[in-house]
């Protein structure tokens, strides 16, 4: 059990820790940084007053102008407060890695402690099964590995 456990702690750093690392860390205070995105890329943009995920569409020194939903919705550089680069692929895999690990750790642990192991065991593979389901899509929608590209100080 012990091996089992270790290698799965292993691959749990494993994959959190390459999430973080697939992105360089930039200086995030540069607006210079978001000439370096291609149009049409998926970003979030945080102002004071609202956020939005949306696609790039153009920038200069003073705005940035990007699209959502067929209508252009245009930021003054002084509003926002914060960019980052949606990565919401990249999230809902990291989150299936850790529900995976996650499953299987709680089952070999239900296995080696439990008396009643079959009724126990279907309890967690289906509590395990629920969390491999909806892991992707809480990944997806919190988009929790994003990378920032701007922001202000």
């Amino acid at each position: 059990m012990r091996p089992l456990i270790a290698t799965l702690l292993l691959f749990l750093v494993v994959v959190t820790g390459s999430a973080q690392q697939i992105s360089p860390q930039l200086p995030i205070d540069n607006w210079g940084h978001l000439q370096t995105i291609p149009t049409a890329t998926a970003i979030h943009v945080n102002t004071a007053t609202s956020h939005v995920l949306c696609t790039l569409k153009s920038e200069d020194d003073e705005s940035l102008t990007c699209v959502r939903e067929f209508h252009d919705l245009k930021f003054t550089r002084a509003e926002i407060k914060s960019i980052k680069i949606a990565h919401r692929a990249r999230s809902a895999w990291v989150a299936e890695g850790i529900a995976f690990v996650g499953s299987l750790l709680a089952t070999e642990i239900t296995n080696h402690t439990a008396k009643d192991q079959l009724g126990t065991g279907i309890v967690v593979g289906l509590a395990g099964l629920l969390a491999l389901i909806v892991s992707p899509f809480v990944g997806f929608f919190t988009d929790f590995t994003s990378t920032t590209i701007y922001q202000t100080r």
